[in-house]
């Protein structure tokens, strides 16, 4: 409880110098369709023994925090595969992110094209 209390008022001070914090979705693109996602991880030729804290370890400190976050389509890697932003909003300001995440996808122009 202590550490969920630190780890909250850290991203507090963070966006309390912005209103959103940006970064990767994920840290490798996505897993071949037959993958167990609760198995081992291949990243960057480094093999990891579970999937869970090293292919989404972004996401996680936000479903502890209650900080509202959300994963927006930013582009496409060279095989075709689909990358994504993170933004993380202010503490209740569900709101607010959601116009910014819309504005975001809106001027992207990646909402019409598909992973290949």
């Amino acid at each position: 409880m202590f550490a969920r209390t630190a780890l909250f008022r850290r991203v507090q001070s963070l966006l309390a110098r912005g209103h959103f914090l940006a970064m990767p979705t994920l840290t490798r693109t996505a897993l071949p369709n037959r993958s167990c996602s609760i198995g081992t991880i291949e990243i960057d030729g480094a093999h990891f023994d579970s999937v869970r804290p090293h292919w989404f370890p972004w996401t996680m400190p936000f479903n502890m925090t209650g900080h509202p976050a959300i994963s927006l389509p930013s582009g496409f890697v060279r095989d075709g595969l689909p990358i994504g932003l993170q933004l993380v909003g202010r503490f209740r300001d569900d709101a607010e992110l959601l116009r910014a995440s819309a504005l975001f996808e809106a001027a992207s122009g990646l909402l019409s094209r598909r992973p290949e």
